[in-house]
């Protein structure tokens, strides 16, 4: 960005509302049926204490999950971009670095509504900020897109997931690159969570 400095300071947060709504939905659609039918099946035998203790630190988890959200923070001020990341990292870009912008607009992949993506790139054309629509508001896309004074590039189309990956494939995560790949791995991940568990509750049975 060299000399180019931010023009406002600023501090935009994800959207809670809608993330908590989601994961509850998700949570609830995962978790209450097989926790029903193993209560069920646990609570004459009296081993149902167990199920619960394992239901009580299921829920423990997601709701760690839930508030790390809380702590995500963009801040973008003369020193550049300050991002603290769903895991806590920290991740800082000096203005010298900042390049461009680019904004796009993704199709969904099952309801088709499109989102808008915000990519913050560096020199070598590398993302250094990423906002996704899903997360981020509307207004927090044109804050930061207007906080900083680097050119804009639009796509003036809207793309789908396979053109995302096909056109701007280095600026995604992995697992957006590689899907197939990335639910193998949630996949074993899975099984290697679920299995142990299993065989405690068979045990009880």
């Amino acid at each position: 960005m060299g000399s180019r400095a931010t023009r406002s300071a600023l501090v935009v947060r994800p959207f809670w509302r809608r993330f908590a709504t989601t994961m509850s939905i998700t949570v609830g659609l995962a978790v209450v049926p097989p926790f029903a039918a193993l209560y069920w099946l646990t609570v004459p035998t009296g081993t149902w204490p167990t199920v619960a203790a394992i239901h009580a630190v299921t829920l423990l988890a997601i709701a760690a999950a839930a508030i790390r959200v809380r702590h995500v923070v963009i801040k973008v001020d003369e020193r550049g971009i300050r991002e603290r990341g769903y895991f806590g990292r920290l991740a800082v870009t000096p203005p010298e670095e900042i390049d461009s912008i680019l904004i796009l607009t993704v199709l969904g992949s099952s309801s088709g509504d499109p989102s808008t993506q915000l990519f913050v790139l560096d020199r070598a054309g590398r993302t250094r900020v990423r906002m996704r629509g899903q997360y981020w508001s509307e207004e927090s896309l044109r804050a930061v897109e207007h906080a900083l004074d680097v050119p804009v590039q639009r796509m003036p189309t809207p793309l789908t997931r396979r053109e995302l990956r096909v056109l701007h494939g280095r600026n995604l995560f992995w697992h957006e690159r590689y899907p197939g790949l990335a639910f193998t791995a949630i996949a074993l991940l899975a099984a290697g969570v679920a299995v142990p568990v299993f065989v405690v509750i068979e045990s009880l049975l």
